[in-house]
């Protein structure tokens, strides 16, 4: 019963996502300063499958949590430990060449590292960045640091290869399986209950 309730619940999940990210994305794209270069339809739409999918992922980790613990409070505490080791880990607070080596398999191993390289390549490939006085005096620079995103993308040690904007997405998907399989096999396996 449980394995079938979860089945369709996980099936209810997917459009109510869609909704919510699409809505996210109409109102957030157009006030993110994003290059007129990147404004096209294309990007939006890519955009949206990348966050739809990591939103989808993130929701059935909760789901797996939830399955493999065996209390409400325990379920609450690996959560958001889990969602900052993995945020850490994802090569924006710290870079891929600034993760020390001994802790660099949790970067190759993070499905948020492949959400965020996606995202960040499907804006920044090929374009040009031109800074502005006001840009300059922000940052407390004289001169502009970058000049196209590609420079940036090599700066933060992700590739401008457009194999990785279908890669990314694939490895998130592979993600969002397994939570859905650990979920099932939690929920048919374990049980927690006293008798």
């Amino acid at each position: 019963y449980q394995r079938r309730v979860h089945g369709a619940y996980a099936l209810a999940e997917i459009p109510y996502v869609i909704v919510n990210c699409a809505l996210f994305l109409v109102i957030t794209w157009g006030l993110s300063d994003i290059s007129s270069d990147r404004l096209h339809v294309g990007n939006w739409f890519y955009h949206l499958l990348v966050f739809t999918l990591f939103t989808l992922m993130c929701t059935y980790l909760g789901h797996a949590i939830a399955a493999i613990s065996p209390n409400f409070e325990t379920a609450s505490a690996i959560g958001p430990g889990m969602a900052s080791w993995l945020s850490s880990f994802a090569g924006f607070y710290i870079t891929r060449q600034a993760i020390p080596s001994a802790y660099i398999w949790i970067y190759w191993l993070n499905p948020f590292r492949y959400t965020y390289e996606a995202m960040v390549v499907n804006q920044l490939r090929d374009t040009t960045i031109s800074c502005t006085t006001q840009d300059l005096a922000v940052t407390g620079l004289q001169v502009c640091q970058f000049f196209n995103g590609d420079d940036v993308l090599e700066a933060w040690g992700l590739s401008s290869d457009t194999v990785w904007l279908w890669i990314d997405p694939l490895v998130v998907v592979g993600y969002i399986l397994a939570w859905v399989l650990i979920t099932l096999l939690g929920l048919t396996f374990l049980r927690y209950d006293s008798k």
